[in-house]
């Protein structure tokens, strides 16, 4: 493998001088560059030396070595044209921004705008647990970004840490779509072969099946854990054992981790982290609109959660507003004749004040007795130093009082529960 390093110094095609090495990776390195051109800096990004070509007698010599090479080689060469396919469709300031490619080169490269900054990964390095306003700022330019991408039919498909640039003057920055399914097309990974990165894939992604938007917004709950709680949900040194995990096993709670995580932002974490993609927030503005919620109010309980996000189109009013204005106005008449009569009938409101659970042993709690629309969810902690089934703790607090208006007003009652059984501690 030839030493890329070398290079610092030379021109490209004539036009880029390469300066400075600013990153390396498996199978690339990262230039800091000058377009002599147009007389900018940006960063050039060149496949290392496995993508050259190599002899017919190097093949027949180690023709299994080879036959590895080539694979990875032509995944990467296919990596750098739908990296520039992808930034060609796409026009965000959240979003790398590709100036040129030649992928045709012994060594492809590509030309990018030059961010000064560091990749999220060396934040959560240097923290560990990122503050909430921090965490929901974050996330909320990589919903931003992954809106515009799958809008326009990109699945990115490796959403994580080192693929997100903090740029020094607050901007934040997707990168690298060098796997990203463009319009349901995927042809990067020959038959029975993933790819992506462990710790960050979706379950279906690990289990080579087809993706979709949603599967963006589950590497983006992997990526919420790991800033609130300096975890990932699932930890080995065998990434096909982290795979694994992520297609069968729940994850373990985030507060189990960091106790001051807000439970909204734990309900967003867990729901973008559901194994089945139904279940999940099923587009980027549905789940940014939660993370806006929570950014105006830190301290919000969702109740439940909108799945999809309204379209501009769904909210036209030029066609709807004259009928709108007639019922209503028919509504004003005739209510005072239904309630005269008896024939409106009013939901029946039920309050409930919360009583404290704390210490107290969970399979004595009279909870049938709760309202139907209570939905108690336990999260077993190991304690060996206390009676089996202690209350921990309990969220939200005693005395809070919930008002239920109609059969589909829903509140949750969430209980840490001690146990002495391993296998009732999740993750």
């Amino acid at each position: 493998m030839e030493k890329l390093e070398s290079l610092v110094g030379s021109v490209l095609d004539g036009r880029y001088l390469l300066h400075a090495v600013i990153g390396t990776g498996g199978s690339a390195v990262v230039f800091r560059a000058e377009d002599m051109l147009l007389s900018r800096s940006v960063a050039l990004k060149m496949l290392r030396s496995e993508a050259a070509p190599i002899t017919e007698t190097d093949r027949e010599q180690h023709s299994d070595a080879f036959v590895r090479a080539e694979e990875a080689r032509s995944i990467n060469q296919n990596a750098f044209v739908q990296e520039s396919r992808a930034a060609a469709m796409l026009s965000h300031p959240n979003i790398i921004t590709i100036f040129d490619v030649c992928p045709a080169a012994d060594n492809p490269y590509i030309v990018m705008e030059l961010v000064a900054g560091k990749p999220l990964s060396e934040r959560i390095a240097e923290l560990g647990v990122l503050s909430l306003h921090e965490l929901l700022y974050i996330t909320r330019c990589i919903l931003e970004a992954l809106a515009e991408a799958h809008e326009n039919g990109i699945v990115h498909r490796d959403i994580k840490e080192q693929n997100i640039l903090l740029c020094k003057d607050g901007g934040v920055k997707v990168t690298d779509f060098g796997i990203a399914e463009i319009g349901g097309q995927r042809s990067l990974a020959p038959a029975g072969k993933v790819l992506g990165t462990a710790d960050t894939m979706s379950p279906e992604q690990a289990s080579g099946e087809s993706v979709d938007a949603r599967s963006d917004l589950y590497s983006l709950g992997v990526l919420m854990y790991r800033m609130a709680t300096g975890h990932f949900p699932f930890e080995d040194e065998d990434p096909q054992t982290v795979a694994f995990l992520h297609r069968t096993e729940p994850p373990r709670y985030p507060s189990t981790w960091n106790p001051s995580i807000p439970r909204g932002l734990e309900q967003i974490i867990l729901t973008a982290l559901e194994k089945d993609p139904q279940k999940r927030f099923q587009e980027a503005g549905a789940m940014l609109l939660a993370v806006r919620r929570l950014e105006k109010h830190p301290r919000h309980v969702f109740r439940r959660f909108a799945r999809r996000a309204p379209h501009a189109n769904q909210l036209r009013r030029s066609a709807w507003l004259p009928a709108l204005y007639g019922t209503l106005a028919a509504a004003v008449l005739f209510v005072p004749v239904f309630l005269f009569s008896g024939m409106l009938s009013v939901p029946q409101t039920t309050v409930i004040e919360l009583p404290s659970y704390i210490n107290m042993p969970y399979e004595e709690q009279a909870f049938s007795a709760f309202d139907q629309r209570v939905e108690v969810v336990l999260q077993y902690v190991l304690r060996t130093d206390l009676p089996e089934g202690t209350v921990l703790s309990q969220y939200p607090a005693a005395g809070t009082r919930w008002k239920l208006d109609g059969e589909d007003d829903r509140q949750t009652l969430y209980l840490t529960v001690s146990t002495q059984d391993q296998t009732k501690v999740i993750g």
